[in-house]
């Protein structure tokens, strides 16, 4: 790459951009609406439109409930705006209406939990007798799992690319 193709856009301003890329310039000024539009194209529309982008609703431990079988999900594949407005109508509908909110067949916990403790078990590890209702000490055995990163090779995110 020669010297006159990496200049700045902004004078200066480089660092700053990769450093805190949202407080590099104001609001209105013109770099930063462009350096949005690049990013929402590179990180949403470009996986809509080739089919690699999906949403993750979870759901199901509300008002303090910690069952691992109670903490439920389903997945949105969004291939555009009207799939994600399709989620959003199937949660409003549930919820005008007092239904349960929609969820895929399979608990999100209960079968990665259950496994990990019977695996513990198996292998003579001594785990606490509310090793079950505690989610705090999911992480603290060997193999143990945690509610974040119950689900393999998901990252933890709310919309992640397939």
């Amino acid at each position: 790459m020669s010297h006159n193709e990496a200049k700045e856009h902004t004078p200066g301003r480089l660092n700053e951009l990769f450093a805190d890329p949202y407080r590099a310039f104001e609001n209105d000024t013109d770099e930063r609406q462009l350096h949005i539009r690049i990013m929402l194209h590179m990180l949403l529309a470009r996986p809509m439109a080739r089919g690699q982008m999906m949403l993750r609703v979870i759901h199901g431990w509300e008002n303090g409930s910690c069952e691992p079988t109670d903490l439920q999900h389903i997945d949105y594949a969004l291939n555009g705006v009207s799939d994600f407005k399709r989620a959003v109508q199937d949660f409003t509908h549930a919820s005008k209406h007092n239904t349960p909110l929609p969820a895929d067949n399979d608990a999100l916990l209960g079968a990665p939990l259950a496994d990990a403790i019977a695996d513990a078990e198996a292998e003579g590890q001594s785990l606490a007798t509310d090793i079950r209702e505690t989610p705090a000490h999911w992480p603290a055995f060997e193999g143990g799992t945690s509610p974040v990163h119950a689900v393999q090779n998901v990252p933890p995110t709310g919309l992640w690319r397939r």
